[in-house]
């Protein structure tokens, strides 16, 4: 079982990335749906489920999503990723089978196969060859390994819906830069990061934050949060 999805940088620029409960229910669909083919039963009825599919209700999707989402948020939501050509969904007795569109740029195994087998090959003829495809092929998994960690980082962050998504991404951008061996993330080479803590402190330090606040509510309740947390500590 592989344990890994392809998520692009061009999702940046996705209608979807601008909201964060669409973009972590969206991660959670391709997290959710078969890696090959299946077969489910289903009080008592055995369902075919092919790679790149899901067999759930509306309401085993709203438990898969999580807090804040019902039946109807989840309906509207399908239908927006099918009116852009990301799902499609299929109505069945006693299911719903979902299906994500060009499931194969998510999650493609036909070029680690390949990898594989080139290196093998080329090791029944010379000696140095296989070093040099054991290090492309290393460094191959080591990319994958990062953009699933800065992956799973942004997913977390956007979870901190009570901040503007601009805070947020700027957030992200900061946390996520590469050292120069392009092997870590800025927050990866801290002793410790623990998200909730770092963004209450970054919010503290944000003027546009701190004045949206103020004129929101006529008070900086940042800081006494912040005061609050670190009167703890």
């Amino acid at each position: 079982m592989s344990g890994w999805i392809k998520i692009y940088r061009e999702i940046t620029r996705h209608w979807i990335w601008d909201n964060p409960s669409y973009f972590k229910a969206w991660i959670s669909i391709l997290l959710t749906v078969n890696h090959d083919d299946n077969k489910v039963l289903i009080n008592g009825e055995i369902i075919e489920c092919k790679r790149g599919q899901s067999l759930y209700s509306l309401e085993g999707w709203v438990k898969v999503f999580g807090k804040g989402w019902t039946k109807q948020k989840v309906r509207t939501f399908f239908n927006l990723l099918k009116s852009d050509a990301m799902i499609n969904t299929e109505g069945l007795r006693k299911t719903t089978r979902l299906t994500v569109c060009n499931y194969d740029k998510y999650q493609n195994m036909q070029h680690a196969d390949n990898t594989d087998s080139t290196r093998t090959q080329h090791g029944l003829n010379t000696d140095s060859t296989p070093n040099k495809n054991d290090k492309k092929d290393k460094n191959e998994k080591n990319e994958k390994s990062l953009e699933l960690r800065e992956t799973k980082f942004i997913s977390e962050v956007y979870q901190n819906e009570i901040y503007p998504k601009e805070m947020l991404q700027k957030f992200i951008s900061y946390w996520t830069e590469k050292n120069k061996s392009k092997t870590k993330m800025r927050f990866e080479l801290e002793k410790t990061f623990e998200i909730s803590r770092r963004l209450t402190t970054w919010a503290s330090r944000d003027k546009n934050y701190n004045k949206l606040k103020k004129d929101n509510d006529g008070y900086d309740f940042t800081d006494q949060f912040v005061r609050e947390v670190t009167r703890d500590l």
